[in-house]
């Protein structure tokens, strides 16, 4: 970096004036602009324009908030750089920051828009290839998960038949492909991804892609394979070795499979201990800016409330579902990612351990069809083995038995635990 005159971008609190300001010229930047002819650059702008978009793509995986301060600079410069190419590939990073942020879905469908523009007027296939890889990820972090395994299909194909040395974006695309499986319930389909792109990349001596599997996806297949203490060790060991001053997105990932083992195992209490330990780590790293994140987090603490409620009674039952009421409200007030569906059927939860049973059923039945309409199929599943252990007799028995068939032709060794830990409070049991 200091060959070519650049300092390591900061992270966390310390990077936070920054990268207000490069955000403020990164959003006055004209994006109706007309893409011009290529023109040669001199060589050290080029080396800091290319530098940029290393560390903002190459952070973007690892610690997003350096990353976004690095593309900052990266879609400034390249765009007043009046490159096609460098304007298309830096401004469809630019989209997929944007598609992750709380509340910025308008700029970052202009900005994928002129990323296009700029990708016509360019004469590299690669260009095209990013905005692919861009498309993927935006797809994920708005919550259209079949779209996200469209784009992620199309983009692969591109990337493997028209470009060279695109290890990382194929393996941007990959990944969002596999959890986009998860969020569809597709966990056949994805296990048997996931087994093929380890091998891959352990046989590249892809660190980092290793160390990503082994902390998001794979965790969940462990609990897929009723293994929470596998989900748990592994998580855990894959970082070992990330001995960093500054949580990166593995460590959060980590803190999401160790807490979401927990709630498998229906062991609420070990469950809030991971949250009140790691919850600080958490918001100093401002990945909760991420609105997927921030949704799937309180969702996290939500569960974990709910769990302890229904374990409980009295005073101390009342106590925690406050704390569900009050994770609640921050999910239904995001804007981006789809959080509605969960809200509703912690809504129907609460009015269960509440006695208000009148509710449950419509509550339910409302976060089923929520959940089908966004391709969410696993969740579907646990709301209507809820709903079956609601009504109860023949009718409900049916419900749970088709739930049950459901989730095991997707390989879920344990139907019931499962449900509990992504629907508790509404009568699974996690034993």
């Amino acid at each position: 970096l200091r060959a070519v005159g650049m300092r390591e971008p900061a992270s966390g609190r310390r990077a936070l004036p920054g990268l207000l300001w490069g955000r403020l010229a990164a959003r006055r930047l004209d994006l109706a602009v007309v893409p011009a002819a290529p023109r040669a650059l001199p060589p050290l702008v080029r080396r800091q324009i290319d530098t940029s978009w290393s560390l903002a793509h190459g952070l973007s995986l690892v610690d997003t908030f350096a990353g976004a301060v690095a593309q900052t600079r990266h879609v400034v410069d390249a765009v007043r750089s009046g490159d096609p190419f460098l304007a298309a590939r830096a401004l469809a990073l630019e989209a997929s920051y944007l598609s992750a942020l709380r509340g910025s879905e308008r700029r970052a469908e202009t900005t994928m828009a002129t990323a296009r523009r700029f990708a016509q007027a360019s004469t590299q296939p690669h260009a095209y290839g990013l905005l692919g890889t861009a498309e993927t990820v935006a797809a994920y972090y708005r919550g259209r998960y079949a779209e996200t395994l469209r784009r992620a299909d199309s983009a692969e194909e591109y990337l493997v038949s028209h470009c060279t040395h695109v290890a990382w974006e194929l393996g941007v695309v990959r990944h969002h492909r596999l959890f986009a499986l998860v969020y569809m319930g597709e966990m056949a389909e994805c296990a048997r991804r996931a087994a093929l792109l380890l091998s891959d990349v352990r046989e590249r001596g892809d660190r980092h892609g290793e160390v990503y599997l082994r902390t998001g996806v794979l965790p969940f297949c462990d609990l897929v394979r009723d293994d929470p203490a596998a989900c748990i060790a592994g998580a855990l060991g894959a970082v070992d070795a990330w001995a960093q001053p500054r949580w990166l997105v593995q460590h959060y990932a980590v803190f999401m499979a160790t807490t979401q083992a927990e709630l498998y195992r229906g062991d609420g209490e070990a469950a809030a201990r991971e949250v009140t330990a790691r919850w600080p780590a958490l918001v100093s790293s401002f990945l909760l800016e991420i609105s997927m994140v921030r949704v799937e987090t309180w969702r996290l603490r939500m569960r974990t409330a709910l769990v302890l409620a229904q374990a409980t009674s009295g005073f101390r039952r009342r106590l925690h579902l406050r704390t569900a009421k009050r994770t609640l409200r921050v999910i239904e007030r995001e804007p981006g990612a789809p959080g509605q569906p969960f809200a509703t059927l912690a809504r129907a939860a609460i009015a269960r351990l509440e006695g208000n049973d009148a509710r449950v059923d419509e509550l339910l039945a409302v976060s089923h069809e929520a959940f089908l309409g966004a391709d969410m199929r696993l969740m579907a599943a646990a709301v209507r083995r809820s709903r079956g252990l609601l009504i109860g007799g023949t009718a409900g028995s049916v419900l749970v038995a088709e739930a049950d068939a459901w989730m095991r032709a997707q390989g879920i060794v344990a139907p019931a635990r499962m449900a509990h830990c992504l629907a508790p409070g509404l009568g699974h049991e996690a034993t």
